[in-house]
């Protein structure tokens, strides 16, 4: 099983869409889980973004 499919996976069931999934999957690399602060953790970068 490939890692970034396993990654998606655990993304979605984490209650991300696929934008989410997508950015957690990058940012995370490498990482066996995603942790449980990853959804807070997008909007914290999202908000950063809209802020530049």
């Amino acid at each position: 099983m490939s890692g970034t499919w396993a990654s998606n996976i655990a993304a979605y069931d984490k209650g991300l869409n696929g934008m989410q999934a997508a950015w957690a999957v990058k940012k995370y690399c490498g990482h066996c889980v995603l942790p449980v602060t990853t959804l807070q953790d997008f909007n914290a970068a999202a908000h950063c973004q809209s802020m530049v």
